[in-house]
């Protein structure tokens, strides 16, 4: 049995824990402001809103329902487009009305909650971070000009209350008083302290199948994924994501990409994270996609695995109680095919603490900026002395039928200066070592010549004072 919070109702159901969350909040409930219709989590018409205690604290999150299964919503509380007003429409929905900033309808619900989640989780409120909160959020009628009125209006709403919405104690009673949220939500916390209480022990059985976010396994399997026996990683692993430990990073394999460039500890060592990890898909499934899901998927150009493949990372593997350990690098055998036996299970990955004069970049180029898989994308982390090499790392996707470590160009580098000459002959280097395929992100050639860019833009990115773009690129 399945048991959760629907807006302000404890709701159980005896459903499969592979049905989708979208088909149970529609057909079930009859709750029909949710809408279908890519089915693939790229237009965010059935978005809804997903809240996790953590520390003792709800933690929101916009998700899409059309990938997410029951079994990953067991003691959350889901919100809908129904569950974020009372008996009257709340500032944001009045504002769609007066701005216009709706005609079919369809994304609009998806549209509003994406709001509103980021009233929940911003830390800093600005126009330009609701329109950023919307990058999963897809309008085929409006051409947004007055989606944007609506978030302009928000921002004059909340005027100079800003630091009082971001030094709330509770800022769901604060919402709740300024009337952005229903009162109902305040008594959330306390209903799921005691959903979460009533749990039994989550073990791993024999024949399980693990999911892990669930965003690529979904799309992939559709309607046999409702048969399976699952296993749902995220509701088992530690509460804490990130940590230092033993004098390294660890993360959690349930970690999400949200939960990584948001940890303030991968921050302080890589500043760029943040900005860096925009550029993979949307908020929404930033939200679902975890460490283990990208990693065991074993996509070519898993983004994840480019990032922490040029950062010696090693993962934590376990087995039936026992751990071992596997470098990243030797985690990816062929296509698809991965260092994972029968029934083991990644359970999280180390990393070294970065030296203080590391420098890492990573690039990606994709047909879209936001919701698109990369044609190609490369990583690389560097140690320099007086502008000579001492450490270097590179990786690529899109360029071999695995997420490409590539030792020989790193081996180039080692002990010369930086400089265009040297950029070059490196950026030549890894062009050598990849066998990228023509398919429908491009040709083969097309991709040689995008990676050996994309490393130069490294250099140009971390060391423009040594290197010159105009006479590179």
């Amino acid at each position: 049995m399945i048991k959760f919070i629907l807006n302000n109702v404890v709701t159980t159901t005896e459903k499969s824990e592979g049905y989708r969350v979208l088909d149970f909040i529609r057909h079930d409930l009859n709750l029909t402001g949710t809408k279908e219709s890519c089915r693939e989590g790229d237009c965010g018409a059935c978005l809804v809103l997903q809240g996790r205690l953590r520390n003792n604290q709800i933690y929101y999150r916009s998700v899409t329902s059309c990938l997410m299964l029951l079994g990953e919503i067991a003691d959350s509380h889901i919100i809908t487009i129904e569950g974020i007003n009372e008996n009257e429409l709340n500032p944001i929905q009045q504002s769609a009305v007066d701005q216009n900033a709706s005609q079919c309808g369809y994304c609009t619900p998806g549209i509003l909650l994406s709001i509103t989640g980021y009233l929940l989780t911003c830390k800093d409120f600005t126009y330009e971070g609701i329109i950023k909160a919307l990058d999963g959020n897809i309008c085929r009628c409006t051409g947004y000009a007055s989606i944007k009125r609506v978030a302009q209006d928000l921002v004059d709403y909340v005027g100079d209350r800003v630091d009082e919405l971001l030094n709330a104690e509770n800022r769901v009673a604060k919402l709740v008083e300024w009337k952005l949220l229903p009162g109902y939500m305040t008594e959330i916390k306390e209903k799921l302290i005691d959903l979460e209480a009533a749990l039994p022990p989550i073990k791993i059985m024999e024949g399980q199948r693990p999911v892990a976010g669930g965003t690529d396994l979904v799309v992939q399997r559709d309607e046999e994924v409702e048969d399976y026996d699952l296993y749902f990683v995220n509701r088992s692993q530690s509460k804490s994501k990130i940590k230092l430990e033993c004098g390294k990073i660890y993360i959690d394999a349930s970690a999400t990409v949200t939960d990584i460039y948001e940890s303030n500890i991968l921050k302080a060592y890589f500043p760029e994270i943040e900005r860096k990890f925009h550029l993979i898909s949307s908020t929404p499934i930033r939200n679902m996609a975890t460490l283990a899901g990208n990693f065991v998927n074993a996509s070519p150009i898993g983004d994840l695995s480019i990032f922490f493949l040029v950062l010696d990372a090693e993962l934590v593997l376990t087995l039936d109680g026992e751990e071992s350990t596997v470098l990243f690098k030797d985690f990816f055998i062929n296509y698809k095919i991965i260092a994972l036996q029968e029934g083991e299970l990644l359970k999280g990955m180390y990393i070294p603490l970065p030296s203080q004069n590391l420098k890492m970049n990573f690039e990606k180029v994709s047909k879209r900026e936001h919701l698109d898989i990369a044609s190609v994308n490369t990583a690389m982390a560097i140690e320099t002395e007086d502008n000579i090499i001492t450490k270097i790392e590179l990786a690529a996707g899109g360029v071999a039928a695995v997420p490409k470590y590539l030792p020989a160009a790193g081996a180039l580098a080692i002990g010369k200066t930086i400089n265009n000459k040297t950029v070059y002959e490196i950026a030549e280097s890894c062009v050598k070592e990849v066998t990228p395929i023509s398919d429908m992100r491009g040709s083969a050639e097309y991709k040689k010549t995008l990676l050996k860019n994309l490393v130069i833009a490294h250099f140009i990115e971390l060391f423009p004072e040594f290197v010159s773009a105009e006479e590179l690129v």
